[in-house]
């Protein structure tokens, strides 16, 4: 009696959705008897006698055969219709396994984050920077403080990234009631944080332009506790600096002078240290980010445990349905109903054809091109891509340096010229390459890599003109010592001299022969020199062009 009421308390069906499929199989099988019923009309209108051999199946063993075959048909549409319907009535208790680590990220929102000496500025970089961070944290507890004059939780652990991602765009410093770079508050908020949530370690990841020395000391005391914390840093901002804007004009000032933020990384290189961190400068890249999550990673590997907590699951019952099937596909064995069923769907498992792949199903042409990218066969990765600029990338990648070029040709934008002039680098037009620096460096004066390349490919020019020279002045040395044993040998010749006059011109001749020919050898020598220092330095140009879709990493 338990089993049946708990049965009739409990059914359902796991995908409902399914069971619509019975509508249109119910049309079907009325149509059926529609048709069938049109078909027998014809007995008003032929002769009893004739009525069995002119229309087929008016017999009555026929018909009994033809009846049983569409209620077959009709029961086993419905028990495989309910079958993946998922009937179920029974739960079963499953464990939940997570992380015991948590990432707690302290944001500096003080002034200097406002410095625009990476554009647009520093705030807006650091929260592009931190949204894809979170977007790789997949595992354990997370959780945002921010700090200015005081620190503040914005949101506190917790395993849904997504609520802290919609959080980041906001912040700013004008959000905080007061000015400040207390960073010392937001470290004791975040130890609180872990050490309230029962965590035994945790990683602590600051966000900042800097720390001053006396900060630091405060913070180590802080963290010298019962809890394993790990501390990196991702440092924001340049060595060179840059003003801070205050208001809608003119910049901060103590004293009287500007005040220029600067990133200065020693103090931060040293908490990281003392702390098994990290520490990086905010890329134009994703390595940092990979850096920083695959150390999160290592963490939340070994911290890995069974909750305490456990998940029912409902048992999907529908399996036991496959047993009324079988005896209907039986029963339609001898007439080959059951081949037709099986091989049927080998028809559409050829391999005589590659118009289609099950790949896919699941992925875009351009991220089957991105995983091959990341494997480095850019081959495959150049004729998969249908994206423009991913396609550039990996034929310039796989050294199809004009095909790169004529895909770049398509973007008048700065960046445009700039990789165009990579790729007639590459190619060995020079000039060409010095002409697309200069186009980009007009439309963006401020592109120092341009600028770098630009330089780099003067200098290389420079130096082949010099070796070209310089084999110019080989070749003249090796005709002047052959003109001058040519005469030595006329001399010689015309005078008729003693032997011993003979043998000195002979000796003359033969220490001139080699004086020129270990000149020829200096100057070959230097060409090689000055060839292979070509060869070094053109090394200096990175393989890899600056895309929209990508950073730069060409100097």
């Amino acid at each position: 009696m338990d089993f049946l009421g708990n049965l009739i308390a409990n059914f359902h069906f796991i995908r409902p959705s399914w069971l619509l499929m019975l509508i249109p199989v119910f049309f079907f099988y009325i149509c059926m008897i529609i048709f069938k019923r049109n078909n027998s009309s014809w007995e008003k209108v032929i002769s009893p006698e004739l009525a069995p051999i002119l229309i087929k199946g008016l017999d009555n063993s026929n018909r009994k055969v033809g009846h049983r075959f569409k209620l077959l048909t009709l029961l086993g549409w419905i028990i495989t219709i309910l079958a993946i319907a998922g009937p179920t009535w029974n739960k079963t208790s499953q464990p939940i396994f997570k992380s015991e680590s948590a990432v707690v990220i302290v944001f500096d929102l003080s002034p200097s984050m406002m410095a625009e000496d990476i554009k647009p500025n520093r705030l807006t970089r650091a929260r592009f920077k931190l949204i894809d961070m979170l977007r790789e944290i997949k595992e354990g507890s997370v959780s945002l403080i921010v700090y200015g004059d005081d620190a503040y939780v914005v949101s506190p652990l917790t395993e849904d990234s997504n609520t802290i991602m919609s959080i980041v765009p906001t912040l700013n410093p004008n959000l905080l009631p007061e000015r400040g770079s207390n960073v010392e508050d937001g470290f004791e908020k975040a130890y609180e944080l872990i050490k309230n949530g029962g965590f035994k370690s945790g990683d602590l990841l600051l966000i900042t332009d800097g720390i001053d020395s006396q900060a630091v000391k405060s913070i180590e005391k802080t963290l010298r506790g019962d809890i394993d914390i790990r501390v990196s840093i991702l440092g924001v901002g340049t060595s060179d600096g840059a003003p801070i804007p205050e208001g809608t004009q003119g910049f901060m000032k103590q004293n009287g002078n500007v005040v220029i933020a600067k990133l200065e990384d020693g103090n931060l290189k040293k908490i990281t240290s003392n702390f098994n961190g990290i520490y990086k400068q905010l890329s134009p890249n994703d390595s940092d980010i990979r850096a920083f999550t695959k150390l999160f990673k290592t963490n939340f590997d070994n911290e890995q445990s069974e909750s305490k907590r456990e998940f029912d699951i409902w048992d999907d019952q529908g399996y036991w349905l496959i047993f009324f099937l079988l005896p209907l596909f039986i029963s339609q064995f001898r007439k080959g109903v059951i081949i037709c069923i099986v091989a049927g769907p080998l028809v559409f498992n050829s391999h005589t054809t590659n118009a289609f792949e099950w790949i896919d199903l699941w992925t875009t042409k351009d991220q089957q091109a991105k995983n091959a990218m990341s494997n480095e066969d850019y081959e495959k990765a150049k004729q998969l891509f249908k994206n423009e600029n991913w396609k550039a990338s990996a034929a310039y990648k796989a050294g199809s340096f004009d095909q790169a070029l004529d895909l770049f040709t398509n973007d008048s934008t700065s960046t445009g010229f700039y990789n165009q002039g990579n790729s007639f680098a590459r190619m060995g037009e020079l000039d060409k390459a010095i002409e697309s620096y200069d186009s980009a460096l007009k439309i963006d004066p401020t592109m120092d890599d341009a600028l770098f390349n630009k330089q780099l490919i003067e200098d290389l020019k420079n130096r082949q003109n010099q070796n070209q020279e310089g084999n110019q002045s080989g070749s003249e040395s090796d005709q002047e010592n052959t003109s001058q044993n040519d005469t030595k040998d006329s001399t010689s010749g015309q005078e008729n001299e003693s032997n011993n006059q003979d043998e000195s011109n002979s000796a003359e001749q033969t220490t001139n022969n080699q004086i020129g020919s270990e000149r020829n050898k200096e100057n070959n020598n230097q060409s090689e020199n000055k060839t292979n220092q070509f060869s070094q330095d053109d090394q200096n140009l990175e393989d890899e062009p600056f895309e929209k879709t990508e950073n730069r990493s060409i100097k």
